[in-house]
């Protein structure tokens, strides 16, 4: 049996009170730093699914992007006849291509700095990433 007080019960049984919540999230929690670990773990090799890696992959979000602008646009051309439909659908493809222009920079140049990174740990030169100069070592 549990306790009216809500906390755990001196080792006579693992439930918690009816309506305790604090003493469940203690049982639910992980126990070990092992566990929070593998946790952490399984959380980053999911976060990495979101990352854009290669070109392909990123024009095929650009694609996506373009199919959604689209059909945005053009519910806009139905809604509003004439110039103002024709400026918004603009409006719609026009941030697909700064939108895309962007993505495919930052991919540029995040491989770009992966490929000076490899560079430099290929030479054995130590070089500050921040400023991109060798420290002296005088």
């Amino acid at each position: 049996m549990t306790s009216g007080t809500g906390d755990l019960p001196g080792g006579s049984s693992k439930e918690p009170a009816v309506g305790n919540r604090a003493a469940w999230f203690r049982l639910k929690a992980p126990e070990t730093r092992l566990e929070t670990a593998e946790r952490m773990g399984m959380l980053q090799k999911i976060s990495r699914l979101f990352v854009i890696k290669t070109r392909w992959e990123a024009f095929m979000i650009i694609y996506a992007l373009a199919l959604g602008a689209v059909e945005r646009g053009s519910a806009y051309l139905t809604r509003f006849p004439g110039w103002g439909g024709k400026l918004l659908f603009l409006a719609c493809t026009g941030a697909v291509f700064m939108a895309g222009a962007k993505i495919l920079d930052c991919l540029k140049f995040e491989q770009a700095q992966q490929a000076s990174a490899r560079l430099a740990d290929e030479n054995g030169s130590e070089i500050d990433r921040s400023s991109g100069t060798k420290p002296d070592l005088a």
